[in-house]
């Protein structure tokens, strides 16, 4: 009888002790019911979240109040608390950055469609005339300079073996313009000495 007596001493012992700990953390971890969130499950979930269509409830998360299906049309953010722009197509964004995912509408553009269109062209056209400006500019200086640079080539290869031919070749010219065939005269280089000093860029030696 004693010792029938001290096991059921135990097990109530133990049953309290069980009932305690249940008590105790009794929620703890434990999802809210659905539409709430909160340590108390006590607040709503945010008015714009996804409804879970195969239960028709919504789910958020406990501690944060994150929509679980995400948003409804028109609104993003992890609480479906901020709106999409006015201007995206259907009134459609993604629900994490709010870009518009299905396009923007007339006269709109850009990823959020807070651009206008007509600004667009403006800025493609001025830069495209831009470009063709600095073409036309380049195009017009090579135009201009080019024949003069080969007219002064041409006349330094002449001057060049005029006063340097010998029988063998041009002792003091480069090899470059070196012949053994004497140029007619054609009188002073009208390029040789100022022409030179005028194109830096070339690094040539005056003559």
């Amino acid at each position: 009888m004693e010792d029938e007596r001290a096991v059921r001493l135990f097990e109530m012992l133990i049953l309290c002790l069980l009932s305690t700990v249940l008590i105790l953390t009794d929620g703890c971890g434990a999802d809210c019911p659905p539409g709430t969130y909160g340590d108390e499950c006590d607040t709503n979930c945010p008015a714009h979240c996804r409804v879970y269509v195969a239960e028709d409830v919504v789910y958020c998360d406990k501690t944060s109040g994150r929509c679980h299906e995400g948003c409804i049309p028109g609104w993003y953010d992890d609480t479906c608390n901020k709106q999409c722009s006015k201007n995206c197509m259907n009134n459609i964004c993604n629900h994490k950055d709010g870009a518009c995912t299905s396009g923007c509408k007339a006269g709109k553009s850009g990823t959020f469609c807070e651009e206008t269109e007509e600004g667009h062209t403006r800025q493609a056209t001025e830069t495209s005339a831009g470009l063709w400006a600095a073409f036309f500019h380049i195009t017009g200086l090579l135009v201009i300079f080019l024949p003069l640079f080969a007219i002064y080539k041409r006349q330094q290869k002449n001057d060049c073996i005029q006063k340097k031919f010998t029988t063998t070749c041009c002792d003091e010219c480069s090899a470059v313009l070196c012949t053994n065939e004497e140029v007619p005269a054609t009188g002073t280089a009208l390029f040789s000495v100022p022409f030179v000093w005028y194109l830096p860029v070339m690094h040539m030696e005056p003559v």
